[in-house]
């Protein structure tokens, strides 16, 4: 039997964290991506929170472990905010 069903396909290499810290008056956050793969330097990822966008972060480093610097460029961020590509 042929199922209609379509085939889901996880995307595994794609840089998923959450905002660890924010530093509002600087306009920057701090990312963690404990089970993801850090993303790529002047790489722009989208803030979700409760599955609405709510701002837009640049990656600029400095990285340490598990985190890195991103430049918050629009919108806001709060702590615990889920960052990952649109």
């Amino acid at each position: 039997a042929v199922s209609d069903a379509p085939t889901i396909i996880p995307v595994i290499n794609a840089p998923i964290g959450q905002v660890a810290s924010v530093h509002t008056a600087l306009r920057f956050v701090i990312l963690d991506f404990p089970l993801h793969p850090m993303p790529q330097i002047e790489s722009r990822l989208f803030i979700y929170r409760k599955q609405q966008k709510v701002g837009v972060v640049k990656v600029t480093g400095p990285s340490h472990g598990r985190t890195i610097a991103a430049d918050l460029i629009e919108g806001e961020a709060n702590h615990g905010d889920q960052v990952r590509p649109d």
